[in-house]
């Protein structure tokens, strides 16, 4: 309903949302005197200009592709067949810290839909404030996740007075592209998904189906509220859910236009649950999956395109409206990956790769598939149009072989910890992504004394004496000894430090899987890790914990009195998909527990790694004057702890390549001070795609942050750590392809995630 323009008051929202109707058996209102070229709904069908008008849509999203290549883009959909663009805009992206909005560069929302007015494609808007799409915590900033405090995808009034002041400024932005003033956006969807999630965050109707129904319509009629006073309310407003009862049911609004969202294999059925619930609206696929992403440590996804074109074919000859979820995919650059994390016994932490490819018509470095022409023909059998020409693809090349020949160890690169007694995430320091530091001193018996962080022996002292706390079995960081000065490479395979007793399996240095073996009585347990622990005693890597092995317990022999224990933890993206989304906090977020005793009195260094120049939170504190916070430290000695790596290379006229990261452990890339997203070496991804437009005629600089010293990626290890004695410097190169690791086979099951009851929608390999 219509709400005074101004500033949102809780007040007046909270008067908008209980005055609107929440029954939802009423078919989608359509709206009068509209501008021409708006769309309206007749019935079961579009209309555009009082004729009968198909959506045919693909995904894609600004965020994820080079502002210089959005037109080459946009033209290869339009050529493709296709009419309209589905796009998402993040709120992370977008308002970094509170207040503070970001619509510069790749974030240039205006200038995108200008670029599809100018290429004639509608728009169909996804502003959230919830998007889900593989990006980190759905879309939700990190800041809403201090304390715990505010319920995302809740009535909680701070929560959507946080989303209405986001939906109110990027609102501001791309008001002048709306179809009602001669702009390309045609329809808004109203959150996301909201029926899989619902007010019991994932766990369906419940006990009590007629009170959660009510405080679903609560919900999804506050969000209407929120875009009709960002001034949006102009255009059709749509919902988008699986097709589910329960999904239906808790997704969608009294007169508003539902869409469905479903996976190859499932359209006759999908679209007959439409009709038995919405006989008088038309059919609208707003997400047809037509590939799938990429999870860390998982096979690469390969779909069916035959089966896709099949179905394809069949929306078409019934003049269904449709929405290829991805058209191009792109790359999810820097930190913002999400993850997705099931709601099954057997289900697990899963971050998503930074490629995200998608297996979709257009690939990664925008270069029209097999399967892109085969839907282009479909299409145009259809609609008898004769279709642009297929823009050429851009040039992309090799770069020879080129060494990072500089170091400097993450030691040298800590600037003053701030001191907490017990510890806490990331966002109570005003950390949003990138690593952090836990320290302090662990006593035998777990007993814990005040840290002198001038006194510690931990990963910014002396690393090279040989002796630490620990036994470390063959991974530590003292050198290219083992624990008993075995040349690592004569040790005839030793173990990896076990850090898996969360799923009782123990990762052997041959990457084999056995029942956990006890190193000794000594145990260190991190309580509700996030996501990604390196843990060092007195400088020495005695082991990993690793959430998507459900581990939290580490076994060590610990042979000091005393010791400096430090945690370096990675957020390796937050869940964006699942029961676990409402808590999005990154880093420890509970108790570290040694033998028995919780320790306390730590010490804390943030390391959000936003650029080579500043990597710690020097400049990231509320108010302070921005500091140069460069790297320091450079060298050219062997490291032997997590470092910095530099290298260069040179392109006498810059094109594209795929960065061969093969010879990085486990950490991500700047490429001329851009981060181009996350390396691990369990693959399956082993390349990151690098645009021309981020690199020089001439020099360019690499600069990369590896976890684990040397060279050689673990042979079969999942845990992300090789021997304890590789060469160096690392190498790196460019390719004109991506590079996979663990390829499926036709034959087998491509190990495709997906929500609880999806359906095996997903074939293998055509």
């Amino acid at each position: 309903m219509p709400i005074a323009k101004g500033p949102l008051t809780l007040a007046t929202l909270t008067a908008s949302i209980f005055a609107a109707t929440v029954s939802t058996h009423h078919a989608p209102q359509a709206q009068s005197a509209q501008p021409p070229h708006a769309i309206t709904i007749d019935g079961t069908q579009f209309t555009r200009d009082g004729k009968p008008y198909e959506i045919l849509s693909g995904e894609i999203h600004y965020a994820r592709v080079p502002r210089d290549y959005w037109r080459d883009r946009l033209r290869k959909i339009r050529a493709m067949g296709l009419n309209t663009i589905q796009v998402y805009s993040f709120w992370n992206a977008h308002e970094p810290q509170p207040g503070v909005f970001d619509f510069s560069g790749n974030l240039d929302v205006a200038a995108f839909l200008q670029a599809a007015k100018e290429e004639n494609l509608n728009v169909l808007m996804r502003l959230g404030p919830y998007v889900c799409a593989e990006w980190d915590a759905g879309g939700f900033p990190a800041w809403l996740f201090d304390g715990n405090k505010i319920k995302v995808r809740t009535t909680d009034p701070e929560f959507l007075a946080a989303a209405g002041a986001y939906l109110d400024r990027i609102g501001h932005e791309i008001a002048p592209y709306l179809a009602s003033k001669g702009g390309p956006i045609i329809g808004f969807q109203i959150e996301n998904e909201y029926g899989s999630y619902g007010p019991r965050a994932g766990r369906g109707l419940g006990p009590d189906p007629e009170t959660t129904r009510r405080q679903a319509h609560e919900y999804m009629q506050a969000i209407k509220a929120l875009f009709v006073h960002a001034g949006l309310g102009s255009e059709m407003f749509y919902t988008a859910d699986g097709t589910d009862p329960d999904q239906m049911e808790m997704g969608e609004l009294d007169g508003v236009f539902a869409a469905a969202n479903f996976g190859p294999g499932e359209g006759k059925s999908s679209i007959a649950k439409i009709h038995a619930r919405r006989p008088n609206q038309p059919v609208m696929v707003g997400e047809y999956w037509d590939g799938w992403f990429d999870a860390w440590g998982e096979e690469h996804q390969v779909t069916n395109t035959q089966q896709q074109l099949d179905e394809l074919k069949w929306f078409l000859s019934n003049n269904y409206s449709f929405n290829l979820y991805m058209v191009h995919g792109g790359t999810t650059w820097g930190f913002w990956n999400g993850a997705n994390l099931g709601d099954g016994p057997d289900d697990h932490y899963a971050p998503e790769t930074t490629s995200y490819d998608y297996d979709a018509p257009i690939d990664e470095a925008g270069r029209p598939t097999k399967k892109y022409f085969a839907f282009r023909d479909a299409i145009a059998a259809h609609t008898g149009a004769t279709l642009p020409d297929v823009p050429q693809n851009l040039p992309i090349v090799s770069v020879p072989d080129f060494k990072l020949e500089e170091n400097a160890p993450l030691s040298k690169n800590l600037a003053a910890p701030q001191s907490v007694k017990t510890p806490e995430s990331m966002e109570s320091f005003g950390q949003g992504y990138g690593y952090i530091l836990y320290r302090t001193v662990i006593r035998r018996g777990g007993i814990v004394a005040p840290l002198d962080a001038s006194k510690d022996s931990g990963m910014d002292a002396s690393q090279g004496a040989g002796h630490g706390g620990a036994d470390s079995h063959n991974s530590h960081l003292g050198g290219d000894t083992t624990s008993n000065g075995q040349d690592a490479n004569q040790s005839g395979g030793s173990d990896v430090p076990s850090s898996a007793s969360g799923d009782g399996v123990h990762i052997g240095a041959d990457g084999s899987l056995t029942p956990r073996k006890t190193f000794a009585a000594d145990s260190l347990t991190i309580h509700s890790l996030r996501d990604f622990a390196a843990i060092y005693i007195n400088g020495k890597l005695v082991g990993t914990l690793d959430r998507r092995m459900k581990e939290d317990t580490l076994n060590f022999a610990f042979t000091e009195n005393s010791a400096t224990l430090d945690i370096l933890v990675e957020n390796s993206g937050r869940v964006n998909f699942g029961r676990a989304l409402p808590d999005g906090r990154a880093g420890i977020t509970d108790s570290v527990v040694f033998n028995g005793a919780p320790l306390q009195n730590w010490k804390i260094y943030t390391l959000p790694m936003r650029a080579p120049t500043d990597i710690s939170a020097k400049s990231a504190k509320p108010g302070a004057a921005p500091q140069p916070d460069p790297i320091v430290g450079w060298s050219k000695h062997k490291p032997d702890g997590p470092a910095f790596y530099r290298g260069h290379f040179t392109m006498d006229s810059p094109a594209d390549t795929f960065l061969d990261v093969s010879s990085i452990q486990k950490g991500f890339v700047w490429v001329n001070g851009h981060n181009a997203g996350r390396a691990w070496s369990i693959g399956p991804t082993r390349t990151l795609y690098i645009p021309a437009p981020w690199l020089n005629k001439g020099d360019n600089e690499v600069v990369v942050f590896d976890l684990f010293p040397g060279a050689t990626p673990p042979s079969g290890t999942a845990i992300g750590i090789g021997s304890a004695s590789v060469p160096s410097p690392k190498t790196l190169r460019g390719t004109t392809d991506p590079i996979i690791i663990k390829p499926p086979t036709a034959h087998e099951d491509p190990g495709i995630w997906c929500e609880q009851g999806c359906g095996q929608q997903f074939a293998s390999k055509p």
